[in-house]
């Protein structure tokens, strides 16, 4: 059975990757000296994209610390570099204003969270692309996964990167748009998949 990741290999052996972390680390580090400086409070509704991101920031490096101690767990760690890949493009969109309310990150950044976990749980009946197709072989259920976690991830971002600034009705519709034609997607993925492994 292949391993289940959301990047390719190589990525997570890279330095650079490893780096993300420092980097959004400096730039979460940058945007609440910003915040200070302009004499606002930190801790208004204003700036819960900020929060929301530190504390992703924070459960990532959380994430590939306990993946460390629990003898370098794979699966731990390359979830939690997945989130900090998560954090920097969404901390891209913070530095250029491309985001306009907090809860319109909220819903596109509860979306790509829930897509990292995907690539990395065995069969459960909790998390996942939980259909007949995927329950009926590992390798269905493991590549379903790690497509759909792909698939969700992007979505949810490329969407807040076009329609971020639109207003709040344009937004949802084509984020529900988009949301209902993932998901057939991936189940023509996993259909198409069941064939090839009969």
């Amino acid at each position: 059975m292949g391993e289940s990741r959301m990047l390719p290999k190589t990525w997570y052996t890279h330095s650079a990757l490893k780096w993300l972390v420092l980097v959004n680390f400096i730039n979460l580090l940058v945007l609440f000296a910003r915040y200070v400086a302009s004499s606002r409070p930190v801790w208004t509704m204003n700036n819960m994209t900020l929060l929301s991101l530190t504390g992703l920031f924070l459960i990532s490096c959380l994430l590939i610390v306990s993946g460390w101690r629990l003898s370098v767990n794979p699966a731990l760690v390359q979830s939690g570099l997945d989130l900090n890949l998560v954090v920097f493009c969404y901390l891209l969109l913070v530095d250029f204003n491309l985001i306009v309310t907090p809860g319109i990150l909220t819903i596109a950044l509860i979306v790509s969270i829930v897509g990292v976990p995907e690539a990395y749980v065995p069969r459960n009946n909790l998390i996942g692309v939980r259909i007949p197709l995927t329950f009926a072989s590992d390798e269905n259920w493991r590549k379903t996964n790690v497509f759909g976690a792909r698939l969700l991830t992007a979505m949810s971002y490329l969407t807040l990167l076009f329609f971020g600034r639109a207003n709040q009705a344009l937004f949802f519709t084509v984020f529900l748009s988009l949301l209902i034609l993932s998901t057939l997607v991936v189940f023509g993925y996993s259909y198409r998949l069941s064939r090839k492994l009969l």
